[in-house]
């Protein structure tokens, strides 16, 4: 009974306080790609007038209009990403980044045409993200119906019943975005006749430091490229943490089911330890999405 009681704490503690992840399905990258192509644009307009500083002083003070005038750098991963125009000669052989395979990647996937791969990750995470939605929807529903059986027995009220059925039309509803975005990317890569059999999603992307990449790049360049290498290095440290909460939390998975067999603990019990499961899995796909769509930015 110690054991059980050990268990029911663990599961309890990650899975009953909030039963969707922080991060649910959102806004995603497509919508904003015109945010990087108005910063580079301004950095295009910048270099124009620096060059001509020398000549005109009525230049210099329309170059002085362009950075009063730019649009801050968002912070946020999702409304940034547009690759194009790729200099190679950026993409250094020490970098950390495997120089010949990613530049061939680059050039086969053409991401220099409208940021085509973009819709590669946001259609693989939204697969993903759906994959484990319909397995917590099932177990949402079954937990439902254990509640209402509960309620009719007088053990517990209804709106602990509404709670959960609650609980479980969210969930419906995420996994029917989750539907409708896989559709919608891969409608637009159906269009595009680019083919992403070379991109590796899962593998680690390891970058160098910021200093190794904004070397000689203009103010809001070298800002967005500090963004990209951040975000890719946090992310890069968040999948690790939450690859080693998921096999912990697999592990209390199976000790549930164990002890539901030898009649310690009950379906509820089991139902959130999965719960708990799946909820960090979606999180994890998060973390891998963020980290890919940083290392394709840098790639630029």
């Amino acid at each position: 009974m110690k054991k059980s009681a050990l268990v029911i704490g663990i599961v309890g503690i990650i899975c009953i306080s909030n039963m969707l992840p922080a991060n649910a399905v959102g806004v995603d990258i497509n919508s904003e790609i015109s945010d990087t192509t108005n910063i580079e644009s301004i950095d295009n307009e910048e270099t124009s007038a620096d060059s001509e500083s020398d000549t005109a002083d009525e230049t210099q003070n329309d170059s002085g209009d362009i950075w009063q005038n730019g649009e801050s750098v968002t912070e946020s991963t999702e409304e940034f990403f547009d690759i194009d125009n790729i200099n190679e000669q950026n993409i250094q052989s020490d970098t950390g980044i495997n120089t010949d395979t990613d530049v061939a990647i680059v050039d086969s996937l053409n991401i220099s045409t409208n940021g085509e791969i973009s819709y590669y990750l946001n259609m693989k995470r939204y697969e993903m993200l759906l994959t484990y939605y319909q397995k917590m929807d099932e177990l949402l529903l079954r937990k439902t119906e254990i509640y209402q059986k509960l309620a009719e027995s007088g053990d517990i009220t209804d709106i602990t019943v509404k709670q959960i059925a609650t609980q479980e039309k969210q969930v419906a509803s995420q996994k029917d975005i989750c539907c409708n975005e896989v559709d919608y990317n891969r409608y637009i890569i159906s269009k595009t006749g680019v083919s992403f059999d070379d991109v590796d999603i899962k593998s680690i992307k390891n970058v160098e430091d910021i200093e190794y990449y904004t070397a000689g790049k203009t103010k809001y360049s070298a800002s967005n490229i500090a963004r990209y290498v951040t975000d890719c290095k946090n992310a890069v440290s968040n999948i690790s943490a939450k690859e080693a909460e998921i096999e912990t939390l697999m592990a209390i998975n199976e000790q549930v089911n164990e002890l539901k067999k030898a009649g310690e603990m009950s379906e509820l019990d089991v139902i959130d330890s999965k719960l708990a499961v799946l909820k960090s899995q979606i999180e994890l796909e998060d973390y891998y999405y963020e980290m890919n769509v940083n290392y394709y930015c840098l790639l630029k």
